[in-house]
């Protein structure tokens, strides 16, 4: 597996301590701080 490289303006704690390197499904809604947001034609639903 690649090593995870991640490119920001602005290094934000919270963002660099997710769980990068797991499956989105696998992520704990406990511990990461999800948001929903309205599904529309500018945001349409990712696909796996």
């Amino acid at each position: 597996m690649q090593p995870l490289e991640l490119r920001l303006r602005v290094a934000t704690p919270g963002l660099i301590a997710l769980p990068w390197l797991e499956p989105l499904e696998e992520w704990d809604a406990t511990e990461v701080p999800f948001r929903d947001f309205p599904v529309g034609p500018s945001r349409p639903r990712a696909v796996r």
